[in-house]
């Protein structure tokens, strides 16, 4: 009986151990961002970081191309990734995911903007900064095709930009180089 269950219980820990090969139908994408791209906690700018994907590192999508999913102006896809011995889930911008986004074959928001005074990133990806100018440090990188809200606040010249500040981060500024007035 010993000879039987001992090889038993070894073969069924291995079997355990190892992780589930990928379904058929996995859809895996690769980082496209140089700076890297945050894993967020739920869909949105203002949701919990839970970690930082390398570019280059590749993910498992596990939903959101099918049902778009938008949220301030940018879609997410719910993706996984192995780190540390350790499957993570969480949202990334489907803009900087190839094959699906990396501004090739990115499908603008359509009919997603519900408010006034809405300005679209034309930028791969925007520097907002904490002040009108490139002296104030960065408060957030936002993707190609976000949308952003007005403040009110009047334009700003400096550093040869014009600078508008948006309600994104609590009042962070973007220059209107890289910004189109969304109807």
């Amino acid at each position: 009986m010993k000879r039987i269950l001992l090889p038993l219980l070894l073969a069924l820990a291995l079997l355990l151990a190892t992780p589930l090969a990928a379904s058929a139908d996995t859809v895996s994408a690769t980082v496209q961002a140089p700076k890297g791209l945050n894993l967020r906690q739920n869909p949105g700018l203002d949701a919990t970081i839970l970690l930082g994907l390398y570019n280059g590192e590749t993910v498992t999508v596990l939903d959101g191309l099918t049902t778009p999913i938008y949220a301030n102006g940018v879609r997410w896809v719910e993706v996984g990734v192995w780190r540390w011995g350790y499957w993570y889930t969480g949202y990334a911008a489907f803009a900087y995911l190839d094959k699906y986004g990396a501004y090739g074959g990115y499908h603008e928001p359509v009919g997603e903007w519900g408010g006034s005074d809405g300005l679209k990133v034309t930028a791969g990806a925007l520097n907002l900064r904490w002040g009108p100018g490139l002296a104030y440090g960065i408060g957030r990188v936002v993707p190609y095709g976000t949308v952003l809200e007005k403040t009110g606040a009047a334009t700003v010249a400096a550093d040869g930009y014009n600078w508008q500040q948006v309600t994104t981060g609590g009042g962070l500024w973007g220059a209107n180089a890289w910004l189109t007035a969304v109807p």
